[in-house]
């Protein structure tokens, strides 16, 4: 007798019962069990004394056959019983009272966490399949609980077989309308495809779908990014496109996500433009990193100048390339488009002190401020940052609290460091508070002095947040 069978059998004759009703059911059904277990074990013990005897002793041929039938019935007819008091068990349990949509809240809480962790990036996979396997009953309700089927899909686009395309198909209908993430690692492709791989026509049939898109490891065919261009992309919030070394396809990336209404998050390496065009806005983005590099002489201001982000609260910019530079006035006007910046990373920037002290003025709103390996600045700009009592005007950045300056230049001088920090600590309520100061020379090879340490150990007594890696005290 099968278990489902059974469900469905028991499900129609109990139809209207109450709960205790179907109990006494399982009582009642328990107790043929007993009944049942007793018989067949007298059965056993009926049959033993005929087996042990030798072929001299006298045997019913009746007995013979009959025995091992009526225990096979017996048999039968207790298995049927489990079965029975197993279903009915199943009906009063309290998870069958639980509603719908309280169970599926707690599949929800037994997928690990969906944000890809990269060493064990298939278990949100297991876990929302593990749970729809359990019954017909849960299936059906995980079938129906797009939320369950909304985890990172990690995607090689060349090792992608047809079986693991359908698999994507069911994946992208179970989690059907929510915006589902996406990476894809995309090896090489040749630049003259004359079709897509059929993973990457699956991907954009539901392009509109992508809340977050991360395209790794190699470069993506340059027909995808022209059949992206017959797409929408109304749920994208998080982009990260990296690389991006061709001209058509960077300013294609570009524009498709300037007509993206919610992306806030956008992550760009990329090969610089001579001339990216028409400029592009995006009037939602938050947060934008662009990774720089280049193998020839090649300048920043175009690209500044051809993009413009007037919500933009967070920047962060860095140069792998030496061969690239740029002008104060470029960053400078793309401050003044951004005017809600409040967070700015520079990383082995070629500005000098003078470029990135005025490109700062337009920065009002500045609280927190990362610099690395900008070893063009000097001293001029520790004494814009020092808060002087009696100037009548407030420093550079006013509202800055946390300040990173990472892999310093030796061009800075250790007492005009202190001070700054000091007068900006001690300044009262003219300047915001540090809440966290960062200071290394982690590539310079450099320690700091005793005398420097010194001074900021007595600052750390008063409460000073200043974080300086053992390792690069000196010995």
């Amino acid at each position: 007798m099968a278990i489902r069978a059974a469900l469905a059998e028991q499900t129609v004759k109990t139809e209207g019962r109450t709960a205790a009703d179907i109990r006494r059911l399982v009582a009642e059904s328990e107790l043929r069990m007993t009944s049942l277990d007793s018989k067949i074990a007298e059965l056993k013990l009926a049959a033993a004394p005929m087996e042990d005897d030798g072929p001299e002793d006298f045997k019913s041929s009746s007995v013979e056959g009959e025995a091992p039938l009526a225990s096979a019935s017996l048999l039968q007819q207790r298995d049927r019983e489990r079965i029975t008091a197993a279903v009915l068990r199943h009906l009063v349990s309290p998870i069958r009272s639980l509603p719908v949509e309280l169970l599926a809240e707690i599949f929800l809480l037994t997928i690990r966490d969906k944000e890809l962790d990269f060493l064990e990036k298939y278990k949100h996979f297991q876990d929302a399949y593990r749970v729809s396997h359990v019954c017909s009953e849960w299936q059906q309700i995980a079938h129906c609980t797009p939320q369950l089927w909304t985890g990172t899909i990690a995607v090689t686009v060349k090792e992608v077989g047809a079986d693991t395309v359908d698999g994507l198909r069911a994946w992208f209908a179970r989690s059907d309308p929510l915006p589902v993430p996406v990476i894809l690692r995309a090896g090489r492709w040749p630049g003259n495809l004359e079709t897509l791989p059929p993973v990457l026509e699956e991907l954009l049939r539901v392009a509109p779908r992508w809340g977050i898109l991360h395209c790794l490891d190699g470069f993506l065919p340059h027909m995808f990014y022209q059949r992206l261009a017959d797409c929408t992309l109304d749920s994208l919030e998080a982009a990260n496109l990296e690389p991006l070394y061709s001209d058509d396809d960077i300013t294609s990336a570009l524009f498709l996500l300037a007509i993206s209404p919610r992306l806030r998050k956008l992550v760009l390496r990329l090969d610089l433009l001579d001339d990216p065009g028409t400029s592009v806005t995006l009037p939602s983005l938050r947060l934008l990193m662009l990774t720089l590099r280049s193998e020839r002489n090649t300048h920043l201001s175009p690209f500044l100048n051809f993009l413009s982000a007037p919500a933009l609260e967070t920047l962060s910019i860095s140069f792998l390339s030496d061969s690239i530079s740029w002008t104060q006035a470029a960053f400078t006007a793309f401050l003044l488009r951004s005017s809600n910046i409040t967070e700015l990373c520079l990383r082995w920037c070629p500005l000098t002190s003078s470029d990135l002290i005025t490109a700062l003025a337009h920065a009002p709103s500045l609280t927190h401020l990362q610099l690395e390996g900008c070893h063009r600045l000097d001293d001029a700009f520790l004494l814009a940052l020092h808060h002087h009592v009696d100037a009548g005007t407030p420093p550079l950045v006013p509202f800055l609290h946390d300040f990173h300056l990472e892999d310093m230049s030796e061009l800075l001088t250790e007492t005009l460091i202190v001070g700054m920090l000091t007068s900006r600590w001690r300044a009262g309520s003219a300047t915001a508070r540090w809440s966290r100061v960062v200071l290394s020379m982690q590539y310079t090879m450099m320690f700091f002095t005793k005398d420097f340490r010194h001074a900021l150990r007595e600052l750390a007594r008063e409460g000073f947040p200043v974080e300086i890696p053992d390792e690069l005290l000196e010995p």
